[in-house]
Parts: structure tokens; C-alpha cells; sequence
């Protein structure tokens, strides 16, 4: 019994050393107002209400067994789990897991845990049937709490008042809610019981979409090659006037200027500039102004798997989350998904070339046909975290200053600066993908579209991030790279691919130029749609602004101007 008392010191340590680290040690933005109060009396309140220690260490049981992998992903990325990261531990095996941990890490966890389990019988075994003092205690407790959480709720909005009021109506951009729930979330306790149930319902929501889905049909058939790679590039926040392809002064795709067998698409502009709303008009049927979160179709994956392609769906970006949901119903239907990122928007972690890596290790199956969708997370803010030191070129950037809002204005130099640095390693991940379907025997080709542009704070331009339906934000790079064995089979295609670079499209265009392209037919695809089709026509473009407008009637010359 020594041991599992020495075992419950421990868990008891560990709970409330990692429920401390969470505040020393994380990076992340926490409001004024010391969040770990909250955490304090949520505890109190627990054990007033419950009144057994017997029942209270069960309560607690589940952090306190998750507190060494909690403690080794703070430690490594300097902010709390979320439910993005308990998604990837889902749609992991054993090996992708300990490759995540590190095999010292795996061990660390693994011993800990072990430790804590016992730990956690003996607690509650010890704990027995003691109750907490006397019944006037529980009670002064439970008042205690109550009344202190209300007061802290409220001393938390009021704290955050000040600075809402200062905020322009950038929307959608990565600024968290000052929600007192949203912060709560951030903590080690309670907020690791609300992740973990965020997770829970989110995959719940998901599993009953793709239950709705799961008749639909697009009775497709395939007319091309008998081998073929097929490559889907979804791009992040990724402004079309900061690429030198099109025209900026400064170098930022040198590597796909030099490369061969590439249609520039000159004029596409996206209906949303946000994720969760233009991703899903990219690669399926939705209609352009639906807002609606769920669409009774399945995407373009399946529609490649119904044509005899094994399917795939590479992310560097969430699972789980307001933003990501409505696209993680479509990575569901490929036949493997890999997630690849397990950290959040709003700090470091893996940068787009792990999507390479990836790419490279499917292409070693040489299995006949092959369809990948690769998520990249580009240009989304915080920028300095989506490029490594070596192309950080265009100085000063945000690695030269210390933690700033994309909101500032004294910063309005290094913003900018280290957004080209993302689009020069964006250029560089292309390039790479690129010389990897270069470098194969089967015909292959990828399509390129970032899924909304970016708002940069200017002189003349107050506005930031996306969500502002500006040129901007609206206006998005696309591009096409094609093999060389690609071209020897459809050269009249690549022909009319070049012919129609300048014609004026929208994001919905990928998803019939793609399938095309390809040799996927299907009733519901229309070939005066496809780019590689003789009868290919320009349609109005209609976007979301402050009102559903067609694009090319409402646009301005000003950059900064919402539609």
C-alpha cells in the first residue's frame, strides 16, 4: 500500500504542478484578469457540492491521469491541449502516436501514467467515506465559489471592455472571442473536461453529417489515364497581389518561376473569405451563396473515389473547431486522412513542408491512380509562425519584435514583411510538390487555389485579417503545374487550360475544371465549366459582402474597400 500512496502524492502533485505550468509556461494570450482564480473556485465549488473525497477524487480522476501527456505537450508547445489535438490522437495508430511523443516522450507518459492510475486508486480507496468538515463548511464553500465565479465572470467582461471597444469590425479575423468561456477552455482544470467534451460533440456532429450523406451518389465514370496522380493544393489566406507571378515587385516565387509546365490562373476571386465557408464551395456542388453549414452532397474526394482513385486527405490545419468542422466532413470521405499539425492557428507548430513529406511516402505505394488533397495553414496569422528562419528575407519581420496583435498599427511593417515571407515559403512547398510529380513516370498534375486572401494594415487601409470582403481578401492566387507524361496525353487540355488562364473564375471552378481535367465524368458535371473544355463560359461571380453582389459589377479600384 506504500506505493499507491506514494503513487496518490504524486497524481495529487502532478494535477496541481501541470494546473500551475499552464499559466507559467504558456505562450498563449490569457485576458488581464488572472484567469487561475477561476480554477481555484471552480475546484471549491466541486468539493462543496459533492461533499465525499471519496467521489471528488474520481471527479478528478480523468485530469490527473491526462496530466503527464498535458505537461509534455506544454512543455513542447508552450500552450494547452485542445480538441483539435485530441481529434489527431483519434485518427492516429500506436506508431504515429509515440512518433508525436518521441520515443522519450512516449516513455515519460506512459510511466507517468502508470503511476497515476495506481495513484488514483489509492486515492479514492483512501478517501473512503470522508466527507468535507461539516455541513455549515460545504455550505460557506458553495457560497463562497458561487459568488466568486459570478464576480470573476464579471470582472472578466469588464476587464475585456476596453479593449473590444478599441477593435475594428474585422470579423473573422484570428483574434479569440473575450468570451470568459473561450478563456476558461484555455486553463488545465476545468478546461480540460470542456475540450475533451468539445471533441466529443464535435465528432458526434460530424459522424451525423456523413450519416446524411452517406446515399449520395455522383454515378461517376472515369475516361483517362490507366495511371494517374491527381493533387489538390487548398491554400491559407494567401494574398494574390504579394506573389511576383502576378506582378509584385518583390521576389516571392522565385522557385516557381523557374519551373516549366505551369498555367498562371490570372483571375479568380473567391464568394467567401473565410474557411469554413469558401473551402466547401472549392470542392464540391454548393452553391456560392449558400451560408448554410451543411450540404446534403459529398465533395470532390468521393467523386474521385467512385471513379477508381485510392483518395487521400493530407492536413497541416485542425479537425476539430468553429472554423474547421464544416471542411473535416469532407476530409471524411477519403479513404486515409492524415493530420499532420498538432498545434492550433494561434501558435507554432508543423509548417506545410510536412505536407511534402507526406505526399512523397504515398507516392512510394505506386498504386494506379491517386487522388490527395493537401490543407495547407499558408499565410494564416500569426505569420512568423508559418515559415522557418531561413526564410524569414524580408526584415524587419515579426521575429524582430516581441508578441504583437495583427491589429497593430506600429507594427504595420514587420506584419507585412513577414506575410511575403509566408508566400516565399508557400513557393517554396509548391516547387516541391512540383518536382516530386516532375520526377514521376505516370501522369500528374496539381491544382493551386488559396481558399481566401488577407487584409494587410496599410497607410491608407485600416483594415486586417479577412472577413472584410475587400479585393483583397476576395481576389486569390491559383495555379496548375502538369508533368511531363501529363502533357503528352492531353496536350489539347494543357492547350485549353493556357487559351482560358485569363478568363474571369471563381473557386467554384476547381471543382469542375479539376474532375475534368482529370477524365472524370459524371451527369452532374457540366463541361462548359471546366477550363480544359472547349465550351468553357464565363458566369457572373457573385460574392458575399455586406450583401450578395456579383463581383465584377461592385468591385473597386481601391484595395480597402468592402463590397
Amino acid at each position: 500500500m506504500t506505493a499507491f500512496r506514494y503513487a496518490g502524492i504524486a497524481v495529487a502533485g502532478m494535477f496541481v504542478a501541470v494546473n500551475v505550468a499552464t499559466y507559467c509556461l504558456s505562450d498563449i494570450s490569457y485576458s488581464e484578469f488572472p484567469l487561475w482564480t477561476i480554477s481555484l473556485f471552480v475546484l471549491l465549488f466541486v468539493i462543496s457540492v459533492i461533499g465525499q473525497w471519496k467521489y471528488i477524487a474520481w471527479v478528478l480522476a480523468p485530469a490527473a491521469l491526462l496530466a503527464p501527456f498535458e505537461a509534455f505537450y506544454l512543455w513542447y508547445y508552450r500552450r494547452p491541449s485542445s480538441s483539435h489535438l485530441y481529434g489527431i490522437l483519434a485518427e492516429s495508430n500506436f506508431a504515429e502516436i509515440v512518433e508525436f511523443l518521441s520515443p522519450w516522450g512516449s516513455l515519460f507518459c506512459l510511466s507517468v501514467f502508470t503511476c497515476g492510475a495506481f495513484g488514483v486508486i489509492w486515492l479514492c480507496q483512501w478517501a473512503g467515506t470522508w466527507r468535507v468538515a461539516r455541513k455549515r463548511l460545504r455550505l460557506a464553500l458553495f457560497l463562497l465559489s458561487a459568488s466568486a465565479l459570478v464576480g470573476v465572470t464579471l470582472a472578466h467582461e469588464i476587464t475585456m471592455l476596453p479593449q473590444e471597444l478599441g477593435l475594428s469590425s474585422d470579423a473573422l479575423s484570428d483574434k479569440m472571442s473575450n468570451d470568459v468561456f473561450v478563456d476558461v477552455k484555455k486553463t488545465y482544470f476545468p478546461g480540460i473536461y470542456l475540450r475533451l467534451w468539445g471533441y466529443v460533440d464535435e465528432r458526434r456532429n460530424m459522424q451525423l453529417v456523413m450519416h446524411e450523406k452517406a446515399g449520395f451518389k455522383f454515378n461517376a465514370r472515369y475516361v483517362g489515364s490507366e495511371k494517374q496522380i491527381v493533387v489538390l493544393i487548398i491554400g491559407e489566406s494567401s494574398r494574390k497581389d504579394r506573389w511576383s507571378l502576378y506582378g509584385y515587385q518583390r521576389e516571392t516565387n522565385p522557385e516557381l518561376a523557374k519551373i516549366k509546365n505551369l498555367v498562371v490562373l490570372r483571375d479568380m476571386v473567391t464568394p467567401w473569405d473565410s474557411t469554413r465557408m469558401s473551402v466547401p464551395v472549392m470542392i464540391s456542388r454548393k452553391p456560392a451563396l449558400s451560408s448554410s453549414m451543411v450540404f446534403p452532397e459529398k465533395s470532390v474526394v468521393s467523386l474521385f473515389g467512385e471513379a477508381g482513385f485510392h483518395t487521400y486527405w493530407i492536413s497541416n490545419q485542425q479537425t476539430y473547431g468553429r472554423y474547421d468542422s464544416p471542411i473535416t466532413q469532407f476530409a471524411g470521405e477519403a479513404n486515409e486522412r492524415f493530420y499532420l499539425n498538432p498545434a492550433e492557428y494561434s501558435g507554432p507548430g508543423s509548417m506545410d513542408g510536412v505536407l511534402v513529406k507526406k505526399l512523397e511516402e504515398i507516392l512510394a505505394r505506386k498504386q494506379q491512380r491517386v487522388f490527395v488533397v493537401l490543407h495547407m495553414l499558408g499565410s494564416h496569422w500569426n505569420y512568423k509562425h508559418r515559415y522557418p528562419s531561413e526564410y524569414d528575407v524580408f526584415r524587419p519581420s515579426l521575429n524582430d519584435v516581441g508578441d504583437v496583435a495583427l491589429q497593430s498599427a506600429s507594427s504595420r511593417q514587420e506584419v507585412s514583411n513577414s506575410f511575403d515571407n509566408t508566400i516565399l515559403y508557400t513557393d517554396r512547398v509548391l516547387s516541391d510538390v512540383a518536382k516530386l510529380l516532375s520526377a514521376q513516370k505516370n501522369p500528374a498534375f496539381f491544382w493551386y487555389a488559396s481558399d481566401h486572401g488577407e487584409d494587410l494594415q496599410q497607410t491608407d487601409c485600416a483594415l486586417r485579417g479577412h472577413g472584410n470582403s475587400t479585393r483583397g481578401s476576395l481576389e486569390v492566387p491559383s495555379i496548375i503545374y502538369y508533368n511531363q507524361a501529363f502533357y503528352d496525353i492531353s496536350v489539347g487540355d494543357v492547350n485549353l487550360l493556357q487559351s482560358n488562364a485569363s478568363k474571369k473564375i471563381s473557386t467554384q471552378s476547381v471543382f469542375y475544371g479539376l474532375s475534368w481535367l482529370a477524365g472524370v465524368r459524371a451527369a452532374s458535371l457540366s463541361s462548359d465549366k471546366a477550363l480544359s473544355e472547349m465550351g468553357f463560359k464565363e458566369e457572373k461571380r457573385m460574392v458575399n459582402g455586406k450583401r450578395a453582389v456579383s463581383y465584377d459589377e461592385a468591385v473597386s479600384n481601391l484595395q480597402c474597400q468592402p463590397l
